[in-house]
């Protein structure tokens, strides 16, 4: 796991002005798993921004640019290098790959967490980003291959890179004819894929010379293909059925902007195309819908126009369709409501994760960093809905929504503070044997909201600091509160049933256990009752000394007693008279 520790946290422009990475164990998984070691590294690229490292006894020292915002996949990044430096004993470039999310740094504190969170960070744990090392993605080769097509048909010249594996580093920027930039027209299509679409080709077209540009995203260096051209033959003397070309079966695409999706296909005679989405058929009005050959462009995107759209290309010979999923999206937006509240012990929480933006291919719940699933019986997660039944204190905290889908991440975060809680112990005593001249001690922690008070009885009348007696009261980080009750030179008088009782506004908790003192039995002195007449009593009989054989009640001097319903410590007397005494006789076992 990772320790952080963060200095002289500035926002807006400044994101962290200065950061203490300290590494503890083994870190991540990225392409690469192995410890960190210490070696000193001068300087990182990342793409989007630039940090001096320096490593001294285990601990990075990040200083970030403070003009910029960037996401810094750091864990990720730091392993990459390592295992770059050992390899070449040489600093190294890095570059982050997509997609870029920001990383949260936790300190430790809820409160800091909820600072942390209205900045727009995220967790570790969330982290898809993966630190490369450049050097193995600078070199590649751009090949663009002659195309043969019938007239009128349509040409795909593809751009292709080698090695294969640096594929998602390279984007194909541009296409040139003859040396001079092509641009979307009726005839032409740079297509998101890297394709070029060049429609109704013409004999005049073979004298064309056509390239491809690329970029490669880490490096930001330029590559251009080698020439190609296309060639018109003859169409084959037999007929044949439509065969689609084009593979792509799904489309990611901003709202606002224009879609093309692709389809092409070969056959004798040249086929037809149609387009429907769900049962309906797309009419090409130039406007919404643009088809261009087998293509289809849609403009001026709306979330709406997601959906399954499938392309059917016929001749007189046959057909057949092609299906293609477009998704259009819009930046996510989440907001959590209510974004703080107060609960009261045993009450029901709710949280509603409001969401703008589409598609939503996830919700996921966190408190205080930790994922929450519907495993746990504590919460109920439906849909964007977080409910905790019954409110404990183990539920105070930072919670936060997290939804997400292929391109955008968005999140939001609350915070649930305990109200009114009944006080519960989190800590008690026992019940003990002791030597007459011992010193005894008792603790008793108790947790409430408000916080508790705590006081001490010994059978039942209240103790107070003395010469004896010391008690000791203090409250945690967490307002729980603590009190310690120390007996100094315990006797047989000081022995007996002592209780802690925690109470607050809300209710109280009472705990009980026994100082048993070694000595001659000893009964404290009954107290005058006044009672009803025909109404129960219940008298209790405070002793101490140790063992204790026996308890006997007595009446007006006599042991047998009418209309009490038990003999031992405690009395239930049902009818009482006037001037009447009730008193005590106790045996010890070595007596019996």
């Amino acid at each position: 796991m990772i320790g952080l520790a963060a200095r002289n946290f500035c926002f807006g422009k400044t994101l962290i002005n200065f950061l203490e990475f300290r590494l503890e164990r083994k870190v991540s998984e990225c392409e690469y798993k192995k410890y960190i070691e210490m070696h000193p590294v001068e300087m990182l690229s990342i793409a989007y921004g630039y940090f001096n490292v320096a490593v001294l006894y285990e601990t990075l020292i990040l200083s970030f640019n403070a003009e910029k915002t960037f996401p810094v996949g750091l864990l990720s990044a730091f392993l990459a290098l390592d295992i770059y430096y050992k390899q070449n004993k040489t600093p190294a470039t890095l570059a982050l790959r997509p997609p870029e999310h920001v990383v949260l740094i936790y300190i430790g504190s809820p409160r800091w967490w909820a600072l942390v969170h209205q900045f727009s960070f995220y967790p570790f744990s969330l982290l898809s980003i993966c630190a490369v090392v450049v050097d193995r993605y600078k070199v590649y080769n751009v090949q663009l291959n002659d195309v043969w097509v019938i007239s009128n048909g349509t040409a795909i010249l593809k751009c292709l890179i080698n090695p294969r594996f640096v594929n998602e580093y390279i984007k194909v920027t541009k296409w040139t004819q003859d040396s001079k930039p092509i641009t979307d027209h009726d005839r032409v299509s740079a297509m998101n894929n890297g394709e070029l679409h060049v429609r109704n080709v013409q004999d005049s077209d073979t004298s064309l010379v056509y390239r491809c540009v690329t970029r490669n995203i880490l490096t930001q260096d330029s590559k251009t293909s080698p020439p190609a051209s296309i060639h018109v033959h003859d169409p084959p003397v037999i007929f044949n059925t439509p065969n689609i070309e084009t593979a792509d079966t799904g489309l990611i695409i901003q709202v606002g902007k224009t879609a093309e999706l692709p389809c092409v296909a070969t056959g004798n005679p040249l086929p037809n195309y149609k387009w429907a989405k769900g049962s309906k058929t797309i009419v090409s009005d130039k406007k919404k819908f643009e088809q261009k050959g087998g293509n289809l462009a849609i403009h001026n995107l709306t979330v709406t126009d997601s959906g399954d759209y499938k392309c059917r290309a016929f001749n007189k010979k046959g057909s057949t369709t092609v299906s293609i999923q477009l998704t259009v999206t819009s930046p996510l937006s989440a907001t959590l409501y209510p974004a703080d509240q107060i609960v009261d012990a045993g009450r029901v929480a709710t949280f509603n994760c409001s969401v703008q933006g589409s598609p939503i291919n996830e919700i996921t719940w966190y408190h205080n960093g930790e994922p929450l699933t519907n495993s746990s019986r504590k919460h109920i997660i439906v849909d964007n809905w977080l409910q905790l039944p019954a409110v404990n204190r183990n539920d105070q905290g930072m919670y936060q929504c997290i939804v997400g889908n292929d391109v955008d991440m968005s999140q939001a975060t609350g915070e649930l503070r305990l109200g009114a809680a009944h006080p519960a112990f989190l800590e008690t005593f026992v019940s003990d044997i002791v030597q007459p001249g011992s010193n005894v001690t008792f603790k008793c922690a108790v947790s409430g909201n408000p916080p508790p008070t705590i006081r001490w009885t010994l059978d039942d009348e209240l103790i107070y600091s003395s010469d004896i007696t010391t008690i000791k009261t203090y409250a945690t980080e967490q307002a729980d509160v603590v009190s310690t009750l120390h007996i100094t030179n315990i006797q047989v008088q000081t022995g007996g049933e002592y209780r802690c009782i925690g109470s607050n506004v809300v209710g109280k908790v009472t705990h009980m256990a026994r100082a048993n003192v070694y000595g001659v039995p000893y009964v404290r002195v009954l107290q005058n009752i006044t009672a009803t007449a025909k109404q129960p009593l219940i008298m209790k009989c405070y002793v101490s000394g140790y063992p204790i054989g026996s308890i006997t009640w007595f009446k007006d001097f006599l042991v047998s007693l009418s209309g009490y319903s038990d003999v031992g410590v405690y009395l239930y007397l049902f009818v009482i008279g006037n001037n009447n005494e009730i008193g005590v006789n106790i045996t010890s076992e070595s007596e019996l």
